[in-house]
């Protein structure tokens, strides 16, 4: 009632305070539902759940990142996919204007002649 008094949006804010002691650790599970079940907050089948999206995403990364590339070269692409697909961002490659440079700035060089073979 205090940040939506309509019920409705897509922003929320979780506050959950732990103590955790120094080597220790804590897990706090979610799920983003209208009601959530009455016996399992996050639903009984939450685990099987989170593994099954985390298998969809390596499938969906292997098909759009280059077998060359290093296991570190994998995860930079990815982590830099990952994050243009979360904020959703574009990215607007305009190949004719590139060509011709920035004005203000130095023409780029004339493109080489092709070679014949």
């Amino acid at each position: 009632q205090a940040v939506n008094p309509n019920g409705i949006g897509t922003k929320a804010a979780g506050h959950y305070p732990l103590v955790i002691e120094g080597g220790a650790s804590a897990v706090i599970r979610l799920r983003l539902a209208t009601a959530a079940p009455v016996d399992d907050k996050v639903g009984s089948d939450f685990n099987a759940v989170f593994e099954a999206r985390i298998r969809e995403a390596d499938e969906f990364y292997a098909t759009v990142t280059p077998r060359h590339l290093s296991s570190d070269g994998r995860l930079v692409m990815r982590q830099a996919l990952a994050g243009m697909l979360w904020s959703k961002q574009f990215y607007n490659y305009d190949v004719s204007r590139w060509l011709k440079g920035d004005p203000g700035q130095p023409e780029p060089p004339p493109e080489p002649e092709p070679q014949s073979s």
